[in-house]
């Protein structure tokens, strides 16, 4: 059974492919418990060496057969598209938020001219009751009044 150093097994994996950091093969070694952990033998010497078994339980180690290349592209291409989804679904809520605030100012502007509007009619309606009770001049005159604004 050959066995490698984290170093060796480091370099093996890096010559086939695989961009894992020493660091993070380091971690997979000192958790052999965990579903991507990797057991390892500790040497006479006091090294942790890895069996060649191990590596290809994790990494395929002969490279990717054509099949397995075009399930690895779609599974990218799926994670980019899912990737940009994300993105557009993470921004919603501020585009939301925008559009709520620009319609409450729509709101409040358009209560604000109903509010004029209304005092307007109230003051029209005040000065035709005036002009009702004038006398025919003052009324020529109020009616001209009112032509003007």
């Amino acid at each position: 059974m050959r066995t490698y150093t984290i170093s060796e097994a480091h370099s093996l994996l890096a010559d086939h492919g695989h961009p894992i950091s020493l660091d993070a093969l380091r971690k997979r070694v000192q958790k052999p418990e965990s579903p991507t952990g990797l057991r390892s033998v500790l040497n006479g010497d006091g090294k942790r060496r890895i069996p060649r078994s191990e590596l290809e339980r994790l990494f395929s180690l002969d490279g990717a057969t054509e099949d397995q290349k075009d399930v690895i592209q779609q599974l990218t291409d799926r994670l980019l598209e899912q990737e940009r989804e994300i993105a557009s679904l993470k921004a919603l809520p501020a585009r939301l938020e925008a559009a709520a605030t620009d319609q409450r100012e729509a709101a409040k502007a358009a209560a604000s001219r109903a509010a004029q509007a209304e005092d307007r009619a109230t003051e029209l309606e005040r000065h035709l009751e005036g002009i009702a009770s004038a006398k025919w001049w003052r009324r020529s005159k109020a009616i001209r009044a009112l032509e003007i604004r």
